[in-house]
């Protein structure tokens, strides 16, 4: 079950299963998403043999690791996010396969030794906090937020992919300049 707040945000679909393959069912329900029900199992099971699914675990959770193949044997490119315990999402892997056809964005929940993959359906309402006032628009590699596209697209030619790992955490106001003494 998701937590509150995150099912509040309605930005996931979280595929309903018993088996540990959340991951499969994930991109499934990204690549090919139902009209309705998307929750359900069912939808997808007629799409399971249209991907190569070899190098993964049959029956197991997919590990980070494992994604950047599946990837590539698939032409698809998928980050993973992560949701921390301020209600906050960060990126836990950031794809290489820059120019992919397909772009996937999936939440990665872990609880213990328990985890599950979820498919995020809408990125402005993920990662939309209380505090982002007009923000619309957010970069999928640092999180920063932006009020239009165009200075989304902007921000992400100046490279943000290929630097950027984590979302930056700016200074506090009494602690953003450094002052020198003789």
């Amino acid at each position: 079950e998701l937590p509150p707040k995150l099912a509040a945000k309605k930005a996931l679909v979280n595929v309903k299963n018993t088996d540990q393959q959340c991951f499969k069912w994930a991109v499934l329900s990204a690549l090919f998403p139902a009209a309705k029900h998307a929750q359900r199992l069912s939808k997808y099971v007629e799409h399971e043999d249209k991907l190569d699914w070899s190098g993964l675990p049959p029956a197991g959770p997919v590990t980070l690791d494992k994604i950047a193949l599946f990837e590539r044997r698939n032409n698809i490119s998928i980050h993973v996010y992560g949701w921390d315990d301020r209600d906050k999402p960060y990126l836990l892997r950031k794809s290489a396969e820059h120019s992919a056809p397909q772009h996937i964005n999936l939440l990665l929940l872990e609880k213990g030794t328990q985890s599950h993959y979820c498919w995020i359906k809408n990125f402005s309402f993920f990662a939309r906090q209380p505090s982002d006032k007009n923000a619309k628009h957010y970069c999928r590699y640092c999180l920063m937020s932006f009020a239009n596209e165009e200075k989304l697209q902007r921000h992400q030619s100046l490279g943000c992919a290929e630097i950027t790992e984590t979302l930056p955490e700016m200074p506090k106001p009494e602690d953003a300049f450094v002052e020198f003494k003789n």
